[in-house]
């Protein structure tokens, strides 16, 4: 479309967006909303670029409930009007939730940019994407609180710098928590571990010798030593070469089925639990492993896709000690609950992401 064109249109919408009451103007945007996702899919750049117009002066005039409306409509869509999805992430948090946590038409720039101009609940919900790339973890951390700190370290599609992890784990200095949450992470490299594990080594010595003045030294740090092995990873290279030839083992002979993890779960066997959920669920090692050391939320709706029993999910849910048993009640409920169709749809809408993510780690780099 030429500019002068363009111009009369803009004149023209304006003009009827003037004339029309504040109702009839929501109709308006759900009716050219519908048109465009009707048609999405087939639509070439220029006509995109038209209905990003219509919509961004139709959404600047309306009430905050229909742009809500407008945001989740938009959210999913993958060539949505990239001007009206960076007006509404910028909008509200109501309003800029659903495009924050899930437009895959949002580049790390616009990300980092919001991130600087807002405030604690955008830096949140940005959290929430299934992939953050390490230009807007850097962000998060550098200017998050201990909120958002808590939400980029839980959030496994998480990618951090060299220089972002360094500051993650400076400021994991005072907080125990987050030390702890850092601990569970499957990428931390090994020189940025042995540095974490050094951090809560000496806090806990600090707060043991403040707590327990008359105890000996000997006995805080054999406490400490112990309580240190939270932020060890799990599994060892040599271990999983273990596990890997038996679980291929089993698959071979079509035995690897629920009685296998059952089997392995109730040994004790951690890497070949998460190598034998990597294999049955087709989710990656990394998520497997986040189920087995915190996310028991996630393993419940693994589970439940596989239909396996709750004889074997809390067996796999007692693999993180004492803390799983302290979940496993609020686990039997949600197990109790969630129907064995939902289970299936969030794993595929899981691998979905996992494997959105991988592709845009690969072409990440000129975002």
């Amino acid at each position: 479309m030429q500019g002068s064109g363009l111009s009369a249109l803009v004149r023209d919408l304006d003009a009827a967006i003037a004339r029309r009451p504040p109702e009839q103007r929501v109709e308006t945007l759900r009716r050219v909303t519908d048109l465009f996702l009707r048609d999405a899919k087939a639509l070439r750049g220029e006509h995109v670029d038209v209905f990003d117009i219509v919509i961004a002066r139709l959404a600047a005039v309306i009430e905050r409930r229909a742009r809500i409306d407008l945001s989740e409509r938009l959210a999913d869509v993958p060539n949505a009007p990239i001007g009206v999805i960076r007006t509404l992430a910028q909008d509200d948090i109501v309003v800029a939730r659903p495009v924050l946590t899930r437009s895959p038409c949002l580049t790390s720039s616009d990300l980092v940019a919001i991130a600087a101009a807002k405030g604690r609940d955008h830096m949140l919900a940005i959290c929430e994407r299934p992939y953050l790339p390490s230009a807007v973890t850097d962000a998060l951390v550098m200017r998050g609180d201990r909120a958002v700190l808590h939400a980029v370290s839980r959030n496994a599609g998480a990618k951090f710098s060299r220089a972002g992890l360094e500051a993650l784990i400076a400021k994991a200095r005072a907080d125990f928590a987050l030390q702890a949450q850092l601990g569970q992470r499957v990428d931390i490299p090994e020189p940025h571990r042995t540095r974490l594990i050094s951090i809560a080594k000496e806090a806990a010595r600090r707060r043991l010798a403040d707590a327990l003045p008359e105890a000996a030294e000997s006995d805080i740090a054999s406490v400490v030593d112990a309580g240190a092995q939270s932020l060890a990873p799990r599994g060892s290279p040599e271990r999983y070469a273990e596990a890997e030839a038996e679980v291929a083992r089993l698959l071979s002979l079509g035995h690897l089925d629920e009685k296998a993890v059952a089997g392995f779960a109730e040994s004790e066997r951690f890497e070949e639990c998460v190598l034998a959920i990597t294999r049955l669920c087709g989710v990656s090692q990394a998520i497997a492993e986040r189920t087995l050391t915190g996310d028991v939320e996630l393993l419940v709706v693994l589970c439940r896709a596989q239909e396996w029993t709750w004889k074997t999910t809390r067996a796999l849910i007692a693999l993180q000690g004492p803390r799983g048993g302290r979940t496993a009640k609020r686990a039997y409920a949600s197990f109790r609950s969630l129907a064995v169709e939902t289970a299936l749809r969030a794993v595929r809408a899981l691998t979905l992401q996992e494997a959105s993510r991988d592709i845009v780690g690969v072409s990440g780099a000129g975002m």
